[in-house]
């Protein structure tokens, strides 16, 4: 029994590095986590959350799913209608090329009159380890209501774990 749990943990020890070295490689890894920034609509700028829990690589692409949140900026209008607060469930896909669409699950917590929209965007390396999403909030029937949303990864999925 104890050569078999030696030569168990032998294969483990020389697969252990390969594994890792792939882990490390996988982009996956890397753009979960926490986003913050913020994008324009015709009310106003508003903040930006995003927090990609789930990453799950597929053959030429990676589901994603997690929490999207919104909320008031010092940039935002007067009038009430960019001062407000809610989060939904997000679900979609980043493509080979980076490209990452994100459709609205269930709200969270929804402001009166206010519907969730999808997203849009691609994802580039900020800086080292960091990932950066340039897009755009698609409002349904109104596509070019919102524009020029930038969140930046603060809080990298890895980070969070050590």
């Amino acid at each position: 029994m104890k050569k078999l749990a030696l030569a168990i943990s032998a294969i483990a020890l020389g697969a252990g590095p390969a594994l890792a070295d792939h882990h490390e490689e996988t982009p996956g890894r890397d753009f979960s986590g926490v986003y913050g920034g913020s994008y324009t609509c015709a009310d106003g700028e508003h903040g930006f959350y995003l927090d990609l829990s789930t990453v799950t690589p597929m053959d030429d692409h990676w589901m994603v799913s997690g929490t999207l949140g919104l909320f008031p900026t010092l940039a935002g209008t007067e009038d009430g209608a960019a001062d407000v607060a809610g989060s939904f469930a997000v679900s979609g896909t980043v493509s080979a090329d980076m490209q990452i669409e994100l459709e609205p699950g269930e709200w969270l917590v929804q402001p009166p009159r206010y519907g969730a929209a999808h997203l849009t965007g691609e994802l580039s390396m900020f800086s080292e380890g960091q990932w950066q999403i340039e897009g755009k909030p698609i409002v349904p029937g109104m596509p070019d209501l919102c524009s020029a949303l930038v969140a930046t990864q603060f809080l990298p999925a890895h980070a969070q774990a050590e």
